[in-house]
């Protein structure tokens, strides 16, 4: 029991101060990029990425950071079916 609780206190505390960052940086996009930063790096990640959706069930990468030496694809994954996530 007191494991889980510290697991569960260590993740509340990532997520504080990742909304922390976010409100604290005063344009959003320049935040989201350094939260995803943070998270590809603290998770080893080869990539972080953000998607919208559309409301004729298409999906957009809009945010993506990579690792060094791993090549973008923000501009390849634009208006893609939501399908294309479902084998991910």
């Amino acid at each position: 029991m007191i494991v889980e609780n510290t697991k569960a206190y260590k993740m509340e505390e990532e997520i504080r101060i990742f909304l922390q960052k976010l409100i604290s940086i005063n344009n959003p996009d320049e935040a989201i990029n350094e939260v995803i930063k943070d998270l590809c790096e603290k998770y080893l990640a080869d990539r972080v990425y953000i998607f919208e959706t559309h409301p004729v069930a298409l999906i957009s990468n809009t945010y993506e950071y990579c690792a060094e030496g791993v090549s973008e694809q923000i501009h390849l994954l634009q208006n893609e079916p939501v399908e294309t996530l479902k084998s991910w």
